[in-house]
């Protein structure tokens, strides 16, 4: 089974100083054999997406597990 990482370009964030940014909001992740399936999984585990407002949902498939972590402060 695949892992996809859903998300949008829709909606607000802002920085620690309360400044606005432009950037993409993470929905959720979830596993299916194709992107419907899993899209699908997310909207049964994550209810409340449908409360949200957004509309223009993307996935992209992931390929590992790894994750890095990186600061802008050191």
């Amino acid at each position: 089974m695949k892992t996809y990482i859903f998300y949008t370009k829709e909606g607000k964030t802002q920085d620690n100083f309360g400044k606005d940014i432009e950037n993409c909001q993470i929905l959720g992740w979830s596993r299916g054999e194709m992107p419907q399936k899993a899209f699908k999984n997310l909207m049964k585990e994550n209810k409340y997406l449908e409360e949200t407002g957004f509309d223009e949902i993307m996935c992209q498939e992931l390929v590992g597990d790894k994750v890095s972590y990186f600061s802008l402060k050191t």
